[in-house]
């Protein structure tokens, strides 16, 4: 396990790099951090729970207004922008990142790093 362990910790490092002072995570969907990276002094586990909630009114949102599930949720602020990334039926990517930062950069290294953190976890069962 520890060695699952160390490489969603290189994989949120390596996101983390696209972020400049921000932060990623992967979470679970009900907000428990797996593993962060935070360069803007932020809570990791705050930053988690907060991914996770977001991505989940959004869900049910879509849901419930027929246009299927999410699959992705970004918001805009003027200075950040969060971009949370389903990456399995129970993980989420998120990558929190300056808005002077190319976000088409930010979302294909989310891209990237989906299928390495499904290869990791898909023989570790979650409850």
């Amino acid at each position: 396990m520890n060695d699952k362990k160390q490489k969603l910790d290189n994989i949120s490092n390596d996101l983390s790099k696209c972020s400049g002072n921000g932060a990623s995570a992967i979470v679970n969907k009900n907000g428990i951090v797996v593993s962060s990276c935070t360069n803007c002094g932020g809570d990791a586990e705050t930053f988690g729970v907060i991914s996770a909630i977001m991505f989940g009114a959004a869900d049910i949102a879509s849901n419930e207004s027929g246009i299927g599930t999410a699959h992705r949720v970004i918001v805009h602020s003027k200075h950040n922008t969060l971009i949370t990334e389903n990456a399995s039926s129970q993980m989420l990517l998120s990558v929190l990142t300056e808005n002077k930062r190319s976000l088409d950069s930010a979302h294909r290294k989310i891209l990237e790093n989906i299928e390495h953190v499904r290869s990791v976890l898909e023989d570790i069962t979650l409850k």
